[in-house]
């Protein structure tokens, strides 16, 4: 597999290099050439900078989560089309009256990344003049407040993009300005003192590295990424050199924003559309057991013996579960088997014209099938050894159960009886409530609910 995956690689390499798909004659989109890398003096100001871009990335993410909750709770959400024409005409109205915010944000982060030394063009030009100084500096600062005030709205509408590259635009544009403003104290200063190690290197201090350092910090605080983010940013820059000041500034953003809450951006909006994701890194002790969390009040299941086409399309138009649990008697609750609903309709959709709702039906192999008359034989469909659990298993080996299986439900049980039911949305919603998070939407459709 390795050497597949290798030739898969070079194979890529040597296509993309003939298409030339970005027309720059490079591989990566943001590929820098720097003529000097940095120097140990300035990791004390990388830190610094990895501290301010894990508060502002922590503010972004914050400001983004709770526009996305109003979004949703006021009604902006039932009107897409009107939020994106609003969204759009702001956003353009605002960047339009700068050419350096008007062009693509891809662009705009390749210039930041750029040498002023080594790299000319009108772009670029712009952001290296040390005679305007004051107004570059304002000028990026009011463009990372511009992309920051966008970034909250923009990847909350229906039209597909998201908060990387614009947060990695935010945290350049910051970074740009650390970089810009210590390179000009260092041409006052010259290389004495705290910059005695530039003696011998022009230019010293590379303000395209600083915009590169805070791109990571900035969305290393809005996504929560630390290695799988290192990769990224070398591979879009191609920057073997500025590994480690990366990986450093990375790790004191996400510790700067983990003070302000663990959920990075994906946790977040997994929680705000209740999808039923088991986070394997959240360890929790629970004093409980599976009876605490199981449903055992009204429980929808199928009787093996007794039904018919009738009774079958009843629970199914009365009901929304994904699965129904199957018993050997309404008395005695004994498990046999469980079936999903979408193996019922496959099996009724598949049925002769000759059958009719008295048609009878079985679910289980206990019982002769009539001769003379049509039937529907439900057996090669059962889940005939659906997971079960007793109802005093500790919750925490219930829950280490539903992440090394992936599970969606399983079912509760005493002495074979069936009890409840336990699903990952029952776990997940008394996770939320150890954590004191209260948005969990509740569920639309479990995997049980009243007797059939």
């Amino acid at each position: 597999t390795i050497w597949r995956s290798f030739y898969c690689a070079i194979v890529a390499a040597i296509t993309l290099r003939g298409i030339d798909p970005l027309h720059s004659g490079k591989l990566v989109a943001f590929e820098i050439t720097y003529h000097y890398a940095f120097g140990w003096f300035e990791l004390p100001i990388f830190v610094m900078l990895g501290a301010i871009g894990g508060l502002v990335g922590t503010l972004l993410l914050k400001l983004m989560v709770r526009y996305a909750y109003f979004r949703q709770s006021s009604g902006i959400a039932k009107h897409p089309l009107y939020e994106v024409a609003v969204v759009s005409f702001f956003s353009a109205s605002i960047t339009y009256l700068s050419t350096f915010l008007r062009m693509d944000t891809t662009d705009l982060l390749a210039a930041l990344y750029s040498d002023c030394k080594y790299q000319t063009n009108a772009v670029v030009d712009q952001l290296c003049v040390e005679s305007d100084a004051t107004d570059i500096v304002v000028f990026l600062l009011l463009s990372a407040l511009i992309k920051f005030i966008l970034t909250i709205f923009g990847p909350n509408t229906i039209v597909p993009g998201g908060h990387m590259v614009p947060s990695m635009a935010v945290g350049a544009c910051i970074g740009r300005v650390f970089g810009f403003c210590l390179s000009l104290v260092q041409e006052r200063i010259g290389d004495t003192g705290f910059f005695a190690e530039c003696a011998g290197h022009d230019p010293c201090i590379t303000p395209g590295v600083y915009a590169i350092i805070g791109s990571a910090a900035m969305l290393s605080a809005v996504s929560r990424m630390t290695v799988s983010l290192v990769v990224i940013i070398f591979e879009l820059t191609d920057g073997i050199d500025y590994i480690m000041p990366t990986t450093i500034v990375i790790l004191v953003a996400k510790w700067v924003s983990d003070a302000f809450g663990r959920d990075g951006i994906y946790d977040e909006l997994i929680l705000l559309h209740d999808y039923p994701y088991l986070n394997n890194k959240m360890e929790f002790v629970f004093n409980e057991t599976a009876a605490d969390v199981m449903k055992s009040r009204d429980l929808c299941v199928i009787n093996a013996t007794g039904n018919n086409l009738g009774s079958i399309h009843n629970m199914l138009s009365t009901t929304e579960y994904s699965g129904y649990p199957i018993v050997k008697s309404l008395e005695s609750m004994q498990l046999t088997g469980y079936i999903s609903r979408a193996n019922l309709e496959s099996v009724l959709r598949s049925k002769v014209t000759e059958m009719d709702d008295s048609t009878a039906c079985f679910f289980t192999a206990d019982r002769p099938f009539p001769r003379n008359a049509p039937y529907l034989d439900f057996n090669p469909w059962l889940d005939q050894s659906p997971i079960q659990i007793v109802e005093t298993t500790p919750l925490n080996r219930v829950i280490d159960t539903f992440r090394a299986l992936r599970l969606r439900y399983v079912l509760v049980v005493r002495n074979g009886a069936l009890v409840g039911i336990t699903t990952k949305r029952d776990i997940l919603r008394r996770i939320h409530t150890f954590r004191g998070v209260h948005r969990y939407a509740p569920a639309g459709a479990d995997q049980g609910g009243r007797r059939a």
